[in-house]
């Protein structure tokens, strides 16, 4: 199986590069796509982690990259992120079966909080696993 890796998926650049820099903080191994497409395209069947989604991309990719995953027999939990905290983003939040959804801008402790929550790990076991 792959190393634990944190998936993060956002149009921003400098959204990319800012959560890149916290999960290194964190020792936390991540990687950065800027489309679903181009994770996709990227994505190994052993596959370890979790994907940390931009769920309001523009072109609505975002909401099919679950079923997109498991079309290639990868099961990695959705932790969904938004600028939006309407009742069209929550009910968006379930039906792609996230285990998350945060607002932006997201509190730093809380992601990380939840990443080793969805990840079912202690920060060292988290470290460890992500280590090498």
């Amino acid at each position: 199986m792959g190393k634990f890796t944190v998936y993060i998926i956002d149009d921003d650049a400098s959204v990319r590069a800012g959560l890149l820099r916290l999960m290194k903080s964190y020792d936390l191994r991540a990687q950065a796509f800027d489309c679903p497409q181009s994770f996709i395209a990227a994505l190994e069947s052993d596959a370890a982690g979790c994907v940390l989604l931009n769920i309001n991309l523009p072109d609505a990719a975002s909401l099919h990259l679950p079923q997109r995953m498991a079309r290639q027999g990868v099961c990695l939990p959705v932790i969904a992120v938004s600028t939006e905290n309407d009742d069209r983003t929550r009910r968006t939040t379930r039906e792609i079966g996230a285990s998350f959804l945060l607002h932006k801008p997201v509190d730093d402790q809380a992601l990380i909080d939840v990443i080793l929550w969805v990840g079912g790990g202690s920060d060292a076991e988290m470290r460890s696993a992500s280590a090498g």
